[in-house]
C-alpha cells in the first residue's frame, strides 16, 4: 500500500512540475499542446488572441484569430511581400498614409485604401453571426464595397482584391494552396471550424470575423454621447468638450447630418457626387461597372470614424489634410452634373458653398478629431501575429 501511495505521489509531483510549461505560454487550457508547438508557436503568437475576441463561442473566436493570421500574411501575395495590412494599417484605422497604396513588385493602386475601422461590420456588411457567418450571397451591404460600390459582399471584394495584379495578383486556387504549404492554417482551420481542411469559404468567413471584431466605440465623442445625463448630445454641449470641439459639434450638426447620420458609423446615402474637380481625365467612380451616365463621378461615401488619422482623403487621396477636405466644402464644390443634391441649390443647381469663417473651420477639424477611438488603433489583438 505504501509503494502505491509513494507512486502515486510520485506521478502526481511530475503532472505538478510539467504543467506549468502550458499555463506560462498563456495557452488555452485543453488544447493540443504538442500540436501548437510543433505547427504554430514557432511562427505566431496567437495563444492569448482568441480570448482577446470576446465573440460567443470559441469557434468564433479563434475564426477572428485565423481571420487576423491570413489578414497579416505576406506569402498569400504573388511576391511574398503584401498583405492585407500592407495597405490597411492598424495606426492608421487600417486605412493608408498614401494617395495610392503600393502593391506587389512595386506596383499603385488606382484608388485610395478606403480604411477600414470606419465601417460597422455587422449583416449590412456581409457578415452574419450565424452557423455561416459571411454568407456570399448576402447583398444587403449599404451599397457595395470598393470605392465603386462594385462588390457586393466580403467574398466578391476578397476575391477581387487578391487577384487585382496591382494590389496582391493571386487567384483563389494559388491564394488556397499557398496557405497550405504553411504548418500553421491547418491547425487553426481545426480550431475555427473543427475540421483541418482549408477552403475558401473558412478563409473569407474568418477575415468576416476578424472585421466584425472591429468594434470603434470607444472614441471621446462616444464616451460623451452615452452619458446617460445628456439624453441629447447633438442639441447639447459635452461636458467633457472644450468650447471649440462644442461649436464643431454644433456646425456639424447643421451642416453636415444631412449625409453623415448621428451614429457617424454609416452614411445617409451609399455613395455620391461630392463635387470634386474632375479634370482632364476624370475617374468614372461608378459609372465604370454600371454603365449608367447619372453614377459618373460618384463615389461611395465612407462613414467618418477615426477620420482624423484616415489621410490623404477622398477616392485619390487628393487631400492631406481634414484643413483641406474642409476648404472643399467651404469653398471648393464644384458643378458637376451629378453633383449631389444635398451640395446644390434646388432652383439654380449650383454649388451650396458653406463659406465657413477661419475659426469654424479650425472648430470642425477639432470636433473630428475627436472620433478617433485610439484604443481600437492600439489594440493588440488586432496587431501582427508573425513572430519575425
Amino acid at each position: 500500500m505504501k509503494r502505491f501511495l509513494y507512486l502515486f505521489c510520485f506521478l502526481a509531483g511530475l503532472s505538478a512540475c510539467s504543467r506549468p510549461q502550458t499555463e506560462d505560454s498563456g495557452f488555452t487550457p485543453g488544447a493540443p499542446d504538442a500540436a501548437y508547438f510543433q505547427k504554430v508557436e514557432p511562427y505566431l503568437d496567437v495563444a492569448e488572441t482568441p480570448d482577446a475576441f470576446g465573440f460567443l463561442s470559441e469557434n468564433q473566436n479563434w475564426q477572428a484569430t485565423l481571420g487576423k493570421v491570413i489578414f497579416y500574411d505576406k506569402s498569400l501575395s504573388a511576391d511574398g511581400k503584401i498583405s492585407c495590412a500592407s495597405c490597411h494599417r492598424q495606426e492608421l484605422a487600417f486605412g493608408d498614409d498614401k494617395a495610392f497604396s503600393e502593391g506587389v513588385f512595386g506596383r499603385h493602386t488606382d484608388r485610395n485604401s478606403i480604411a477600414l475601422a470606419v465601417f460597422p461590420f455587422t449583416p449590412e456588411f456581409g457578415v452574419k453571426e450565424t452557423e455561416n457567418p459571411y454568407d456570399p450571397d448576402n447583398t444587403s451591404v449599404q451599397g457595395g464595397l470598393f470605392w465603386d460600390n462594385r462588390a457586393h459582399n466580403l467574398t466578391d471584394q476578397c476575391r477581387a482584391t487578391l487577384a487585382n495584379e496591382k494590389e496582391m495578383d493571386m487567384e483563389m486556387e494559388e491564394v488556397l494552396a499557398a496557405m497550405q504549404r504553411q504548418p500553421f492554417y491547418g491547425w487553426l482551420f481545426e480550431k475555427a471550424f473543427d475540421t483541418p481542411k482549408i477552403t475558401e469559404t473558412g478563409m473569407i468567413q474568418g477575415i468576416s470575423m476578424f472585421l466584425a471584431g472591429m468594434k470603434s466605440n470607444r472614441s471621446r465623442f462616444d464616451l460623451a454621447s452615452n452619458d446617460p445625463d445628456i439624453p441629447d448630445g447633438w442639441a447639447k454641449p459635452f461636458p467633457t468638450f472644450t468650447a471649440q470641439e462644442n461649436r464643431g459639434k454644433e456646425l456639424f450638426s447643421k451642416k453636415c447630418l444631412s449625409c453623415h447620420t448621428t451614429s457617424l458609423d454609416r452614411s445617409a446615402f451609399p455613395a455620391a457626387d461630392n463635387g470634386l474637380e474632375q479634370g482632364a481625365n476624370p475617374d468614372p467612380g461608378l459609372a465604370k461597372h454600371t454603365q449608367n451616365s447619372s453614377d459618373f463621378g460618384v463615389f461611395k461615401a465612407p462613414p467618418l470614424r477615426n477620420i482624423a488619422v484616415t489621410g490623404p482623403y477622398m477616392h485619390d487621396g487628393r487631400f492631406k489634410t481634414l484643413e483641406e477636405v474642409i476648404e472643399h466644402y467651404s469653398s471648393g464644390i464644384k458643378k458637376n452634373p451629378n453633383l449631389h443634391f444635398t451640395l446644390r441649390w434646388d432652383t439654380t443647381y449650383e454649388p451650396m458653398q458653406m463659406n465657413f469663417p477661419a475659426e469654424d473651420k479650425v472648430a470642425l477639424v477639432k470636433f473630428l478629431e475627436t472620433l478617433t477611438d485610439w484604443n481600437l488603433l492600439r489594440d493588440k489583438k488586432f496587431a501582427d501575429p508573425f513572430k519575425s
